[in-house]
């Protein structure tokens, strides 16, 4: 699939993790969520987010990285959250191959943006999550010192009826690409 429907369409791209990393953590977002009132969506690292332009093609640009940088193993480090929604909580991840893969992204696309890569495996999404219940979260949860290995690549585009990427339910995540295991 070719994503040429406008000029330019906002675009994200994540690292989602391989089978026996996935279940557990979407196990832990989902029960999350539901404690909290906050959304479910798919364990995953954002690489990168910008537009994706009308000459791009998501999909090789997808296959042709997924071949090259994937699968990548990342290690967990601190819990921490934010008063910002995408990092109500989240965990820090670290790795060589995240930034090499971002910076390979990046030379992918024709449209640069200013986003800044900070790995982080967000758990929770809230518009009006206290502090003082952040950081209890924050002390609850700990993946500190896991690896988490991640074999999919995922463009994430608004969905029909959607214009941008602020919104869960607005996200369109059907276009993915497994590395090769190794």
């Amino acid at each position: 699939m070719t994503v040429k429907d406008t000029p330019s369409v906002p675009m994200a791209f994540w690292l989602v993790p391989c089978a026996p990393d996935l279940a557990p953590l979407q196990a832990l977002i989902d029960a999350l969520a539901q404690r909290t009132g906050g959304p479910r969506f798919e364990p995953h690292v954002t690489v990168h987010v910008g537009q994706l332009d009308e000459h791009d093609d998501a999909d090789a640009l997808l296959r042709r990285l997924c071949a090259a940088h994937l699968p990548i193993t990342l290690h967990a480090g601190a819990t921490g959250h934010s008063g910002e929604y995408f990092k109500t909580l989240f965990v820090h991840m670290r790795g060589e191959g995240v930034v090499e893969l971002n910076r390979a992204l990046r030379a992918g696309l024709r449209q640069q943006s200013d986003y800044v890569l900070a790995p982080h495996l967000s758990l929770l999404y809230h518009e009006h999550q206290e502090e003082a219940a952040r950081a209890a979260l924050a002390a609850t949860y700990s993946l500190d010192g896991r690896s988490i290995r991640f074999d999919t690549l995922v463009a994430v585009k608004p969905a029909a009826g959607f214009e941008s990427l602020a919104r869960v339910e607005g996200w369109d995540t059907s276009l993915r690409c497994c590395g090769a295991p190794q």
